[in-house]
């Protein structure tokens, strides 16, 4: 049986994660399943360790949501794309979870990579509006 003060203390934790996530938009889905089941009273010992978890790594500014597990690639709510926190793309958001978003995202990350490699910043601009593929040059 859980104490009041662990009781307390998760549900602590879960208003916390809610307003350091913009109300849970800022999760993964997984991870808002874990809230909601948390709300509803139905974590074991494990589940309440994950919550505490995902409450620290969100305040230790370690916790990110890779948009299609690329890392430094992220996108927000409204399908505003990210890398590195810089704009760089913008995709519907019912469209972006799709198999044809995942190569438009995989290109964008390539592209972020090489203009990274050139030393240029990497926004939307340089991205997508100006976008040509680098030559290769043949020794």
């Amino acid at each position: 049986m859980k104490t009041r003060r662990k009781q307390n203390d998760l549900i602590e934790s879960c208003l916390a994660i809610l307003k350091l996530s913009s109300g849970g938009a800022d999760l993964l889905q997984e991870d808002r399943l874990l809230l909601d089941l948390a709300k509803k009273g139905y974590l074991n010992e494990k589940g309440e360790a994950a919550v505490f978890e995902l409450h620290k790594s969100i305040l230790e500014e370690r916790y990110y949501c890779w948009f299609h597990d690329i890392p430094y690639l992220t996108i927000d709510t409204n399908g505003y794309v990210y890398w590195k926190g810089q704009l760089v793309e913008s995709f519907k958001p019912r469209w972006a979870q799709s198999s044809p978003a995942n190569k438009h995202a995989n290109e964008i990350a390539r592209r972020c990579r090489i203009l990274e490699k050139k030393g240029i910043a990497c926004d939307l601009r340089a991205v997508v509006v100006e976008w040509k593929e680098p030559t290769i040059r043949k020794k």
